[in-house]
């Protein structure tokens, strides 16, 4: 926590939920671990001028740590115990860490950063603190993978071409290119504007009849076409992104049938978008 912040105000971005009492201990004893690397004094008095808070609630907060037994208090003066010290160190190296990956990935100063690592520092999880230190010291990432999610929180407004394949379901050793791909051109046009995205795909004969189809829990629903293309909302895809190579590939079951019946199992297919 960053000297002369008040313990308990809420931030400006995300953070107006008010910190409850462990997240205010964390932040205390982030505050004392601080005084006492520094050889600064640790008095009470000294914490409520420097923090902003009144003596009675720091007084609180002191007694649980306590109760935990991360620090000692006699009278005014505070003293750290050896597993006060290492947690002490743990809050401080979290919130140091949050600081720069918020900086290194968004571009925030180090005031913005740290009011965001100051909220965050509290609930992350070992395994999500593990990641961000491996990406800070070695730039290690890993696959990942995300649905329900509309691209045009990635992608500014515009056109942007991809390729495209249908496949034939479940038949991935090796992947085998069902005939339907035929019916449309290899590649798919992005299409972004005012906050919603879609992805078009052209027909490669306009007087054949083609309807495409998605699943929407238990039911098949025919995407909307016109004569040349036909549009699939981008949030219905599932996404996946290699840590190998820097390409994302978006999966969709869909039916193709060219005669515009409602599908059968025989027509179901997987439509693949390589997202770039």
């Amino acid at each position: 926590m960053k000297k002369n912040e008040n313990l308990s105000a809420a931030g400006e971005i995300g953070t107006n939920v008010p910190k409850n009492a462990e997240e205010m201990e964390e932040d205390f004893l982030e505050v004392i671990y601080q005084h006492w690397r520094n050889g600064e004094p640790m008095r009470l008095i000294d914490f409520s001028m420097e923090t902003g808070e009144n003596k009675t609630h720091l007084r609180s907060l002191a007694r649980r740590l306590m109760n935990h037994r991360y620090i000692k208090m006699e009278d005014d003066l505070i003293s750290l115990t050896d597993i006060g010290k290492m947690r002490g160190k743990e809050c401080l190296d979290r919130h140091h860490k949050l600081t720069q990956f918020f900086q290194m990935v968004s571009g925030m100063d180090q005031q913005e950063a740290e009011r965001d690592a100051c909220r965050v520092e509290h609930t992350i999880s070992r395994a999500a603190m593990e990641g961000i230190t491996n990406f800070l010291i070695r730039g290690d990432v890993y696959d990942r993978s995300y649905s329900n999610m509309d691209l045009s929180l990635l992608f500014e407004p515009g056109t942007y071409e991809m390729s495209m394949e249908i496949y034939e379901i479940e038949r991935r050793q090796p992947r085998i290119i069902a005939r339907e791909w035929k019916l449309f051109e290899p590649y798919v046009c992005l299409e972004v504007k005012d906050g919603e995205s879609r992805f078009c795909i052209r027909k490669r004969n306009r007087e054949k009849m083609v309807s495409l189809w998605y699943r929407k829990k238990e039911d098949w629903i025919q995407a909307d076409s016109d004569s040349a293309q036909i549009y699939l909302p981008t949030y219905l895809f599932e996404y996946s992104v290699s840590a190998q190579a820097p390409v994302t590939e978006g999966n969709l079951v869909i039916a193709v049938t060219e005669d515009g019946r409602d599908p059968l199992m025989l027509d179901y297919r997987e439509i693949n978008v390589h997202v770039v």
